[in-house]
């Protein structure tokens, strides 16, 4: 945030969540000289989250891991049509690949290019966002996910009612 700072005096910062790297982020904050343009929100409930993702420009995703495919934190962000930038373990699939922007964890450099790329060309950030929403929205909604089951009970239905053990005696 820093390296792109002096070219978008306008950017502020709200990073949620916490854990054990908060306080030397706040302080590297200080060091940096953009203590007073970034807000450490902590940990926020999930109507808070809803409300920032909608508030925000764009969303930022530096995590080194994450659990499930795709990151539940970059499903939330699309879903809300927010421009996202997100670290390359978010999507292992490759789902988001050429959609959304992705860095190594880790890389300050690819990441600040990614951030002046979104603020600099932001409308093809917002088009982008509307894709991985759709994505988002036709593979991982709750309708999505019941089409998917229901084909596959009816599925497994057809081939039980082929091989059942009664037809077998």
């Amino acid at each position: 945030f820093a390296t792109i700072h002096s070219d978008f005096p306008h950017a502020r910062m709200v990073i949620a969540g916490g854990g054990p790297l908060e306080k030397k982020m706040q302080h590297l904050a200080g060091t940096l000289g953009v203590a007073s343009y970034i807000r450490f929100a902590g940990i926020l409930a999930p109507q808070e989250m809803a409300t920032t993702y909608r508030t925000s420009a764009a969303v930022l995703i530096t995590s080194a891991s994450e659990g499930a495919q795709p990151s539940p934190t970059a499903a939330e962000a699309m879903a809300s049509g927010v421009p996202l930038i997100m670290t390359d373990v978010c999507d292992t699939d490759g789902i988001f690949t050429g959609i959304v922007p992705q860095f190594r964890p880790g890389d300050a450099t690819q990441l600040a290019h990614h951030m002046r790329d979104l603020m600099t060309h932001y409308d093809t950030a917002k088009q982008n966002a509307e894709k991985a929403r759709s994505i988002i929205q036709n593979r991982f909604s709750l309708t999505a996910f019941l089409d998917r089951f229901q084909k596959l009970y009816a599925s497994l239905e057809a081939e039980g009612t082929a091989s059942s053990p009664e037809r077998s005696r």
